[in-house]
């Protein structure tokens, strides 16, 4: 498989940048595939695809949840993730919902805190119950 974006590609792009992505399992892929990217020309193999909470993945680390709590499939589901270099950025965080008392946490976060340069946002159900 030809690689359409090569690692010196993405450094460059995301050089000095903070890269936030919000999702479920696919954006979690996503994250997974920057990460290896921003080291070495390579994407994810699928038992790395296939992996979720794990305490690190080629240099991140687990920030919340995954394995330093209950590994479920439910909506109390939680996995913060971040992989920091000298320039580059990247945190992810799993979400079941759109909008939760959870994200309404993150936002606050990110409110007080590091203002993302790239907010990448998808795949989430939003409960209009509430």
């Amino acid at each position: 498989m030809e690689t359409f974006v090569m690692q010196s590609q993405a450094r460059q792009l995301l050089h000095n940048k903070f890269v936030l992505v919000l999702g479920g399992s696919v954006q979690r892929s996503m994250y997974k595939d920057l990460v290896l990217l921003l080291q070495r020309d390579k994407f994810l193999t699928l038992p790395q695809l296939k992996s979720k909470g794990e305490f690190s993945f080629e240099q991140d680390r687990l920030v919340e949840g995954g394995r330093l709590g209950p590994l479920t499939n439910g909506t109390g589901y939680r996995e913060v993730r971040q992989y920091s270099s000298d320039h580059h950025l990247l945190r992810f965080y799993f979400l079941t919902r759109i909008y939760s008392p959870y994200m309404e946490s993150i936002l606050e976060d990110l409110r007080e805190g590091l203002k993302p340069d790239v907010v990448i946002v998808s795949s989430c159900v939003w409960d209009i119950t509430r």
